[in-house]
């Protein structure tokens, strides 16, 4: 971490850290834990949530960032381990030997100064306005397969969606594998609707969402600025070099 292997950091009694993580690996998903902790989530890729998230984990997929708070021990000379615990993004047939292995990525002790007292961190950290389904343009189908979107490979000479700068829309995304892939929009920031159904429960901004395999997702995005030609791919670095990226146009 941070060039860094198994880095140690101090916190005091009482004191609250905000942590900015960005998964930076070129296919690594990370489930992080901190141990005799919980995560107070309060912003992802496009910045601050509306409100904290309490969480005992989090999944980080390749390129995805978010900001957590973390809060020192009670008990002075404590120590936590930030931890990866396995998760399982694999096909069988490329699932490594170790997969199931809990690897410790850094420590963090409490110091023996004086405590402070915690902060107080606000219920509403900013008001973040859905986006009305009522205003879309158009649906997209981006299907993710082995490799390929849509049935296709990379060709810069291709625009495999055009739109229009103000235009809203859904993009209903699809893993047909059996392995994750972290589909990343360029550009611009999205709101999950829904994942296999399932409404988001809070509304953020985003430009990362992982791709369980065999799952769905739909976003919502407004094309509020930026005309030109933008890429959208799967996160892992050698999928997109294989080709798995389309290209976006927003026309004024």
């Amino acid at each position: 971490m941070n060039g860094h292997v198994m880095p140690a950091l101090t916190i005091r009694s009482g004191e609250v850290q905000r942590w900015r993580i960005a998964n930076a690996s070129a296919g690594r998903i990370y489930r992080i834990a901190l141990t005799g902790h919980t995560f107070l989530q309060v912003g992802s890729d496009g910045g601050l949530f509306e409100k904290p998230v309490e969480l005992k984990e989090i999944l980080l997929t390749t390129g995805e960032r978010v900001e957590v708070l973390v809060r020192g021990s009670d008990v002075p000379g404590a120590k936590s381990v930030l931890q990866n615990l396995p998760y399982d993004r694999y096909a069988p047939q490329t699932r490594p030997a170790d997969w199931q292995t809990t690897s410790d990525l850094l420590t963090l002790e409490t110091t023996n100064e004086t405590p402070v007292t915690p902060i107080a961190i606000p219920a509403t950290l900013r008001k973040i306005t859905p986006l009305d389904t009522t205003k879309v343009t158009a649906v997209r189908t981006v299907v993710f397969g082995q490799g390929i979107i849509n049935g296709k490979t990379m060709d810069m000479a291709r625009v495999d969606v055009s739109t229009k700068v103000g235009a809203t829309e859904i993009w209903e995304i699809e893993n047909i594998v059996g392995m994750d892939h972290p589909f990343h929009l360029h550009g611009f920031q999205f709101q999950v609707l829904d994942r296999d159904g399932v409404r988001e429960p809070y509304v953020a901004w985003k430009d990362m969402l992982n791709m369980p395999k065999h799952s769905t997702a739909r976003i919502i995005v407004r094309y509020d600025d930026y005309p030109g030609k933008w890429m959208f791919h799967c996160h892992i670095l050698d999928h997109e070099d294989h080709g798995m990226m389309g290209v976006l146009e927003v026309k004024q």
